[in-house]
């Protein structure tokens, strides 16, 4: 997942701290786990207002195999 977040970050050309900004705090935290990968199955809550912040769908951060 962190892969895809990176990536779409990369495109729109905002930082992983502008991200962390504009996330509730909670969310900043689950970013952190994230991105270490301690966190594999994150709540819809946060990829939701993932999805929103960076104005993208939710299938667009979800893991491929999430999707099967």
């Amino acid at each position: 997942m962190w892969k895809k977040i990176e990536k779409i970050l990369e495109d729109k050309g905002i930082s992983e701290e502008q991200l962390r900004k504009l996330l509730p705090a909670r969310d900043a935290a689950t970013l952190t786990r994230v991105k270490k990968g301690s966190t594999k199955n994150p709540s819809f809550s946060f990829i939701s207002n993932l999805a929103r912040v960076l104005d993208v769908l939710i299938d667009d951060i979800l893991p491929d195999d999430f999707k099967k």
